[in-house]
């Protein structure tokens, strides 16, 4: 078999540094690509024999049918309260206060947004109906959600610190000057705190990304899903235990150390298969038939083709 090509760049992945690799019998190629590039790439083109791809743009497609299959193996994954911000002049210091508002996103299927709008909804009342969307662009959304598309000369970063919007949820911190970030704010100021309430009392460690294999390769090579599954989930339980051994700083609150983390996650808390991460899939695949995404509820099983 000519060598495959594979994508991704999680800093959970860290092991898989680009360049050649192997994975049982299977000859590698590994390239570190950005999220919004490679999941473009791959959507588009399918540049990739193997990706890691956004869980929430596979659920999209999922319906539809797509060109690849997801494996269950969960590369990515981030608590997102730390992601809402909001304009100081807009005077919101509650969540429920964002019903009504201006909010942005970056697109209606991006994994984090449909995470936060799930949470902002089921734990705080926030009316999604009757919040103003603005993206990046308003090609789709849910019949109910008022989507419009932000103006292209600006940035929704720009336009949370202008107060033209009045609060912003992105896949990471705005990208603003100091004098700008002065005027912006997190709604979730002690959001480690936040976060580790949710966990405790919801049992959920967001999933943003799942690994992809072309169809067309999968046809052909039957078992290489279980090949390239046990070879990704080696690499990363390989680096969480090296980050266990040296006690290093927590990766998902930097102020805990890894042991400190544990507490709250558990020792092994990126598992791989269906039945370890129901209790996410489940969740999230709600979130994706209330918000447009999933035509009706699937049972987890039904996105990987299997039962285990």
């Amino acid at each position: 078999m000519a060598k495959l090509i594979m994508a991704c760049d999680a800093p959970e992945l860290a092991l898989l540094k680009a360049g050649p690799a192997r994975f049982g019998d299977l000859e590698v190629e590994i390239q570190r690509v950005p999220p919004r590039e490679r999941h473009k790439r791959m959507a588009e083109s399918q540049a990739f024999d193997i990706c890691e791809f956004s869980l929430v743009d596979y659920l999209n497609g999922f319906e539809r049918g797509l060109p690849f299959t997801a494996f269950p193996t969960f590369p990515h994954r981030i608590f997102r309260h730390r992601d809402i911000w909001v304009a100081s002049a807009s005077g919101i210091k509650e969540p429920k206060e964002l019903s009504g508002k201006r909010v942005g996103i970056q697109s209606w299927t991006n994994s984090a947004s449909v995470w936060q709008r799930g949470l902002l909804a089921k734990d705080y009342g926030v009316d999604l109906t009757s919040i103003e969307w603005v993206a990046e662009s308003a090609a789709h959304g849910a019949k109910w959600a008022r989507i419009t598309a932000k103006p292209r000369e600006r940035s929704l970063d720009q336009m949370l610190a202008s107060s033209d919007i009045d609060a912003l949820m992105l896949p990471r911190p705005p990208e603003l000057p100091p004098d700008e970030m002065a005027r912006i704010a997190r709604l979730f100021p002690n959001f480690s705190a936040v976060e580790q309430e949710y966990r405790a009392r919801s049992g959920i460690f967001p999933i943003m990304h799942v690994m992809v294999v072309k169809n067309e390769l999968l046809q052909s090579n039957p078992g290489i899903a279980k090949i390239v599954s046990h070879g990704v989930q080696a690499a990363l339980d390989t680096f969480m235990d090296r980050k266990r051994l040296a006690s290093a700083p927590s990766m998902i609150w930097p102020d805990l150390n890894w042991q400190e983390q544990e507490k709250f996650l558990g020792p092994y808390p990126w598992p791989a298969g269906v039945e370890a991460n129901r209790k996410e899939l489940d969740v999230l695949i709600g979130y994706g038939a209330e918000q447009g995404i999933l035509s009706r509820r699937i049972a987890p099983e039904e996105l990987f083709g299997t039962k285990a």
